[in-house]
């Protein structure tokens, strides 16, 4: 197939390298020095894990110009695609998948295929990797051959489970689940299918946030981190899990809100990962990287995410707590000079 991955950060490297990997016609696009870069050297990963050393050759760009593309994957920081959505109105692409963290994941859904002069389909993901950029090549931290959470948005306000996982196994839809599946058929690179994505971004944010607010309050030194702060994040997580199920959201995957609710599960599983995530170079390249990276997304998911809670917070105290030992964000952006 054809395919643009738009955005050649570190997900949206790997990604690509997958795509390429798989023998598809894979076009990158990127601006500036990291075009010079892939122009020059082309796609240098250093994988993590295993320590290999890939490079690949996928066409350059710095537009999406008039190429008419089966697949457009926008991988790139919450508001950066809000910013870009009027390109992906205007490409000729059959099916556009907005890679990343997303607080309108509904909106840019509906956005897309009402204004788009021809149809056009499209899902939400989520990848599953990690890393950092250096000035030559990228470090890519991933589990495995790589996965992505996938999958539409639910139609409707009251998302009821049984009508959302309907939603996949519909004939127009499963035409479409197939061509994706396809897409990856020949490399060990696995789709997780969930039947709503709205809900699904919102319980990941769920964690990912209060792991943010921790972060900053260590100035992005995990190394710090204490058993008691673990526990602090662990009941905001479980705190705001709460609250998404009683405004209507699906806890997805599913059952995965109570291994942060007080209790064995926690205490066996979820505790002991995070605190060896914190002792070890994974916490850094999983979590502290990205937050000393992408301070602008943060604050910009945190903000939105509270919007959406509305007078909720207040009941969560783990929550604000978390949010109250963080330093401001005017303070937070002078550290990492960002802004």
């Amino acid at each position: 197939m054809k395919i643009l991955v738009y955005g050649a950060g570190v997900i949206g490297s790997f990604l690509c390298h997958v795509l390429c990997d798989n023998g598809h016609d894979v076009t990158l696009l990127a601006r500036g020095k990291r075009k010079e870069l892939l122009d020059k050297e082309g796609l240098v990963l250093h994988h993590y894990f295993g320590g290999e050393v890939t490079t690949d050759h996928p066409v350059i760009t710095d537009t999406i110009g008039d190429e008419h593309y089966d697949v457009i994957f926008a991988v790139m920081q919450y508001k950066q695609l809000q910013a870009v959505l009027g390109e992906l109105i205007e490409a000729d692409a059959d099916t556009i998948v907005c890679v990343g963290n997303n607080m309108h994941a509904k909106y840019m859904a509906k956005t897309i295929s009402e204004q788009s002069a021809k149809p056009k389909e499209v899902l939400f993901g989520f990848q599953g990797t990690g890393g950092e950029r250096t000035d030559s090549y990228v470090v890519s931290v991933c589990f495995g051959k790589g996965s992505m959470t996938i999958g539409p948005v639910a139609n409707g306000e009251n998302r009821n489970r049984a009508d959302n996982i309907d939603l996949i196994k519909k004939d127009g839809f499963a035409s479409l689940k197939e061509k994706m599946d396809g897409i990856f058929a020949k490399t060990e690179y696995t789709l997780n299918w969930v039947p709503d994505m709205d809900s699904w971004y919102k319980c990941h944010l769920a964690f990912v946030l209060p792991g943010a607010y921790l972060s900053y309050i260590l100035e992005c030194n995990l190394y710090q981190c204490k058993m008691k702060q673990i526990t602090l994040l662990l009941d905001a997580v479980w705190e705001a899990h709460k609250a998404l199920k009683e405004m209507g959201y699906m806890i997805l995957p599913e059952g995965n809100d109570t291994y942060f609710k007080r209790g064995p599960k926690r205490f066996f599983t979820m505790a002991p990962k995070l605190f060896v995530m914190t002792r070890t170079k994974m916490g850094e390249l999983a979590m502290s990287n990205h937050c000393k990276n992408a301070v602008d997304e943060m604050e910009d998911l945190s903000d939105d995410f509270s919007k959406m809670l509305g007078n909720r917070e207040d009941d969560m105290k783990a929550w604000k707590k978390l949010k109250e030992q963080m330093p401001s964000w005017k303070k937070i952006h002078k550290i990492y000079d960002v802004r």
